[in-house]
């Protein structure tokens, strides 16, 4: 699942906006049977990884939180109004565990691939703009920052999703780069 905002919305990954749109995230998990298991936030967009019954339960979810990232937003930026999404979301349906490991590994190192940092980063440092460090699939130790954000994501109730996707090839490395073909 990817949501991106208009280009003059300001840096998603700022505090001042990563923590209302985590806000908005914990407001609407679980409506509407949608769960947001992983995610990542960038400059410009917001991946998640969810689990849901069909898709118009996933619509209806992701029409209110794309209401509540909204509302938040612009109240961030001096009370704007209007549009804050560039447009609808972008939903993929993954059903194999290869394909959600490489889905994963795209998500929780999507700041890795959009190089955010400058200079080197402590082995095992992973995003703190996502739900990486609460993730348990990492082959070896993790950390960020004691004042990252909270984590909002939520356990996974599938299989596929709760550890199925190991049978794809194995835990992850939390310093692997994801390539453009890995979602």
């Amino acid at each position: 699942m990817t949501l991106r905002v208009r280009r003059e919305v300001w840096n998603l990954r700022a505090r001042r906006c990563v923590l209302p749109i985590l806000v908005a995230m914990a407001a609407a998990q679980d409506r509407f049977g949608v769960r947001i298991v992983e995610y990542s936030v960038q400059h410009n967009h917001i991946h998640m990884i969810v689990e849901c019954g069909d898709a118009a339960s996933l619509g209806r979810a992701m029409k209110g939180l794309a209401v509540r990232i909204a509302h938040a937003l612009n109240a961030v930026m001096g009370r704007r109004r209007g549009e804050v999404l560039d447009d609808r979301y972008h939903a993929d349906v993954l059903r194999s565990p290869r394909r959600l490991r490489y889905t994963l590994a795209y998500v929780l190192g999507n700041a890795l691939r959009h190089r955010v940092w400058r200079g080197p980063l402590p082995r095992g440092y992973v995003d703190p703009c996502s739900s990486a460090c609460a993730f348990g699939g990492w082959c070896r130790p993790v950390h960020t920052d004691a004042n990252a954000p909270p984590v909002i994501s939520r356990p996974a109730r599938s299989w596929l999703l709760g550890g199925g996707w190991r049978r794809g090839g194995g835990a992850l490395d939390p310093a692997h780069v994801p390539g453009p073909d890995a979602a």
